[in-house]
């Protein structure tokens, strides 16, 4: 009994020195696949006052597809993914609600394409002001960015 007491330390010792360190080292590098950058992110307070602002943004993917499902903030009442078209000279716009993405191809939202809305804006909302924009994915975990807020006539963010 006297020996077996005397050996536990040791055994505790040659346990601690099998840590699955090396697999954490490797499970670290694995999100990297999923990793998921947003930049340029900005935001367009709208003409007219308790009308909606627009948003726009570059996202760029890890080595895997991504999409886009959801994007929050805490100031609109509202947010949507929207993309404009143009059909036979008249254009509209439509409420999208996944938007998926290659890796290596960047996604843009910019005016005239997808984009955006942001209703019912905190009317302190004002220009030269950040507003943060929380970005949901279907494989990549959130990304939180703040956009910079530009007024209605205003020239885009460089």
């Amino acid at each position: 009994m006297r020996i077996l007491l005397l050996a536990l330390p040791a055994i505790c010792l040659a346990l601690a020195a099998c840590d699955p360190a090396p697999q954490s080292a490797t499970r670290m590098a694995e999100p990297t696949e999923h990793a998921v950058s947003v930049t340029d992110a900005w935001i367009r307070l709208p003409a007219v006052g308790g009308r909606p602002a627009s948003g726009y943004f570059t996202a760029a993917a890890g080595a895997m597809p991504e999409a886009i499902v959801n994007v929050t903030s805490p100031s609109p009442g509202r947010l949507e993914m929207h993309e404009s078209m143009s059909d036979g000279g008249m254009s509209s716009m439509r409420q999208i609600e996944t938007v998926p993405f290659e890796a290596g191809e960047p996604l843009m939202f910019e005016p005239g394409g997808k984009h955006l809305m942001l209703f019912s804006l905190d009317p302190t909302v004002k220009p030269g002001d950040t507003l943060a924009l929380t970005f949901a994915f279907s494989r990549a975990q959130p990304v939180t960015v703040q956009a910079q807020v530009i007024a209605a006539g205003d020239p885009a963010p460089e």
